[in-house]
């Protein structure tokens, strides 16, 4: 086993399945960044990469992201004996994170059906399945950790709704399916999800799984949406479900608006609602003939 290989060992043993493969990129970013100082590397070498980070623009919660990949490289160093101390145990990120909702950058129901109609893939069962995902997000508004952590007794076809189970952030719900993924759930678990489960003899709860039947991480979902832009930029998970949020608003209450995107409180969901001069302002940014 080479030292890549014990690294993500360590990791998937630490951390799940979904958030494992993220965590372990991160600590190889890293890893590229210093090469052959990895194991001697001292708290200065680690801000000089979150410094070389930051020219990239990157947003606060990405610097977070990558950071937290450093600790657990050098937390696996000390757990098996390659390093005794730890050079960032104590390092924390003042970035602020800016929580606004940028309303102006989000996509209309008719970009989100674009997106999906739209979606090519040369292994019409892939796609069947990269379907399924971005139906999720589009339709129902997921979060990746919430596809990633969907099971597939949470699928009921029959009855047309699916079952999203509680996290941190958010609250358990019920939600129906839209006609069209009814048949297209149905497609992906008889077509792709059954036949790769028997081919590679693997028993697994998990609802999305890959072409060799193994749990997917939450990068896949972004690298799968990485060349799907609109004008108002590249679709991101975060801003599709935030645009689905914010268009449910425009028509529904807000407490109806909550249930579905599972939020604790009320407040989280009216900071989507946006005010008759704020959808001027982003009629006028759209239509401006110098656009």
């Amino acid at each position: 086993m080479n030292k890549e290989q014990a690294l993500l060992k360590y990791i998937k043993e630490k951390y799940s399945p979904t958030s494992a493969q993220g965590h372990y990129l991160n600590a190889l970013r890293y890893l590229a960044y210093v090469s052959d100082r990895a194991l001697r590397a001292t708290y200065h070498d680690v801000l000089g990469y979150i410094e070389a980070l930051r020219t990239q623009g990157l947003h606060a919660k990405t610097l977070q992201n990558y950071l937290f990949g450093v600790k657990i490289y050098y937390n696996y160093l000390q757990e098996s004996g390659q390093r005794q101390d730890h050079p960032c145990k104590r390092l924390y990120l003042k970035d602020r994170i800016n929580r606004a909702i940028p309303m102006e950058t989000l996509y209309s129901e008719k970009q989100l059906e674009e997106l999906m109609n739209g979606y090519r893939c040369s292994d019409e069962k892939v796609r069947q399945r990269n379907l399924v995902i971005i139906s999720l997000l589009a339709y129902q508004a997921l979060s990746m950790r919430e596809i990633m952590n969907l099971r597939i007794q949470d699928i009921d076809i029959e009855k047309g709704q699916i079952f999203i189970r509680a996290s941190v952030q958010l609250k358990a719900r019920t939600l129906p399916l839209k006609p069209n993924q009814i048949m297209l759930f149905y497609n992906y678990i008889n077509d792709y999800r059954k036949p790769i489960l028997t081919q590679f003899e693997r028993n697994t709860e998990s609802f999305i799984i890959g072409k060799s039947g193994e749990t997917l991480s939450n990068c896949f979902i972004q690298r799968m949406l990485r060349n799907r832009t609109a004008p108002e930029g590249k679709f991101t998970t975060i801003k599709i479900r935030q645009s689905v949020i914010a268009n449910l608003l425009k028509k529904n209450d807000v407490r109806i608006v909550q249930v579905f995107a599972g939020h604790k409180r009320s407040s989280a969901t009216e900071a989507y609602k946006q005010s008759g001069i704020e959808e001027l302002k982003d009629d006028i940014r759209k239509k401006h003939p110098l656009r």
